[in-house]
């Protein structure tokens, strides 16, 4: 396979295969930081109950005596414990999160390098690849078909009808070419002139510049 046709569409077609990595989660750097803060929180609010029996204490110390019962005391005490169960597994669901979050971002990253090399690999593989058949003599003999193919395809009705229908439509639109056309017909003669003094200034020491060439460049072009 080596050098043919063949191998440049098979390199082609793994090149267009490789994944297209725009969609890529931009934001997720900073989703990343916001679940570390949000755990940062959580862990604060567990560190504040980690003993529930002295929270309560301190909640109730702040009421009047007659209003604390055993009874609230037992409530108080069996929703911070429940509280710290649901921070417990709040705190576990983040962590597990986090975890994933991170990885995603480490295999995005390596997925665009592998990706880009291989693009790469693929792209220099491609480079030394002939990407159409060489010119042979076959090639040569059928040269003289193809362009009268390729002329006989050509539109030229429908391109002559619709510069026509542009003329008739807008036809000071064309002015300025026709007008152009006629003035470089009537110089003509003059322009002939002045390229052959710039191909007689030419080597002379006095006369010789550098803005010749490309005066006898725009004046070839104009005729």
């Amino acid at each position: 396979l080596k050098g043919s046709l063949l191998l440049s569409k098979i390199l082609y077609k793994q090149k267009q295969a490789l994944p297209r990595l725009q969609k890529m989660d931009k934001n997720l750097a900073d989703e990343i930081a916001d679940i570390r803060l949000y755990q940062f929180e959580i862990n604060q609010q567990r560190e504040m109950i980690s003993n529930p029996t002295t929270y309560v204490d301190n909640l109730l110390s702040t009421q009047p005596a007659d209003q604390v019962t055993p009874q609230l005391r037992k409530t108080l005490l069996e929703l911070v414990n429940t509280r710290g169960d649901l921070l417990d597994r709040l705190n576990r669901e983040l962590s597990s999160l986090l975890n994933e979050s991170i990885t995603l971002q480490l295999n995005q990253k390596q997925l665009l390098s592998t990706s880009q090399s291989l693009r790469a690999t693929l792209d220099e593989q491609m480079f030394w690849i002939p990407s159409n058949k060489p010119l042979d003599l076959e090639w040569l003999q059928g040269a003289p078909r193809q362009l009268e193919r390729q002329v006989i395809t050509l539109p030229w009705t429908s391109s002559f009808s619709e510069v026509a229908e542009g003329l008739s439509k807008r036809p000071l639109l064309f002015l300025p070419f026709l007008l152009l056309m006629v003035a470089l017909l009537w110089k003509r003669r003059y322009l002939y002139g002045k390229l052959n003094k710039i191909h007689q200034d030419i080597g002379h020491f006095k006369r010789d510049s550098q803005w010749h060439t490309p005066l006898a460049i725009l004046i070839n072009i104009l005729l």
